[in-house]
């Protein structure tokens, strides 16, 4: 039997792996307008081929699929090829780099 048909396919890199190098090129490429909103949202999940990120509410989500999809799922598609697009959910919590220290 050839060993390579018994191999399990390679697994997808984590969704804070692949959002991390996504905003890292994005930063490399001096986009950083964009990061000023790309940086509030988090990753969450990798499902269907798609990276989720985490945004805060509705109209962060629209204003961001409006402005930016098409640069994020170009990116994306370029750092990690079997995922070519993004999708949103609406969550509730404190950003990602929010101080979670008592004040």
């Amino acid at each position: 039997m050839n060993a390579l048909a018994t191999q399990a396919p390679p697994s997808l890199p984590s969704a804070g792996v692949v959002w991390t190098r996504t905003l890292e090129a994005i930063r490399h490429e001096g986009l950083h307008y964009a990061l000023t909103w790309l940086e509030r949202m988090r990753p969450l999940e990798v499902r269907e081929n798609a990276l989720v990120l985490g945004v805060p509410d509705r109209f962060f989500r629209d204003w961001v699929d409006d402005h930016y999809r098409a640069m994020l799922e170009t990116h994306l598609s370029r750092l990690e090829p079997s995922l070519g697009r993004v999708a949103y959910e609406v969550v509730v919590g404190p950003p990602p780099s929010a101080n979670l220290s008592p004040t």
